[in-house]
């Protein structure tokens, strides 16, 4: 590093060189693959580190397009749940839908069909049912998010997550359900994977009920 400064003494030096970290050339490791899909990256995507000397002289972390990772094979599989999952006819319920697929990419809008024991669950009690939505107005418009009852949504390649509220329909029957989920893609209506879950429904007794029920055991 080359110093200067100033002196009264004339014998005082004002100039000098010294050896300096800051003038040492930035040494790195070779880049290594830690996994597709991490550290922020893209599915495709390779994540790799390296250290460096100095330390922070260079980036130490990045995400580049792999071969490794389009080759790699996706587990294609569709998640689906509600909650509570013992209901009773017109209660309000949370569906949520996460679909695993490499036929999926970012942004791209989506189309749910959505089954109640095999009876379309009505797009009037389920606004994400039976209708095209478009993924990538939800995640910025909070407006269209309201409109349709979704609390969250998560859109990248290979993977899409939707949260959203839907009301039981005011007809069903007490028992045990069978809730099923079929996604497609809109653009080219591609089916991604299908998923299935359960949940019970009780029937509401009116207070009249409860009455003539007491009255027919008092008689007997």
């Amino acid at each position: 590093m080359y110093q200067t400064r100033s002196c009264t003494d004339p014998d005082c030096s004002e100039e000098r060189c010294i050896v300096s970290e800051a003038c040492q050339e930035c040494d790195c490791s070779e880049w290594q693959d830690v996994g597709c899909g991490l550290g922020g990256c893209l599915a495709s995507q390779m994540y790799q580190t390296r250290s460096c000397t100095p330390t922070g002289c260079d980036i130490e972390e990045r995400c580049i397009e792999s071969e490794a990772c389009q080759a790699e094979e996706y587990e294609e599989y569709t998640l689906v749940s509600i909650e509570p999952k013992y209901t009773f006819p017109e209660d309000e319920v949370t569906l949520t839908i996460e679909v695993y697929s490499s036929n999926y990419k970012s942004g791209h809008d989506i189309y749910f069909n959505l089954t109640i024991d095999g009876k379309p669950w009505s797009n009037e009690y389920c606004k994400i049912a039976f209708e095209r939505l478009n993924v990538s107005k939800c995640m910025e418009d909070e407006h269209y998010r309201k409109e349709h009852k979704i609390k969250h949504v998560t859109s990248q390649d290979g993977y899409l997550k939707i949260v959203a509220t839907c009301t039981i329909p005011p007809d069903i029957s007490p028992g045990t359900h069978v809730l099923w989920v079929e996604p497609q893609t809109w653009s080219e209506m591609i089916k991604l994977p299908a998923a299935t879950t359960n949940f019970v429904t009780y029937r509401i007794i009116s207070l009249f009920e409860l009455l003539m029920k007491a009255f027919s055991s008092f008689l007997t």
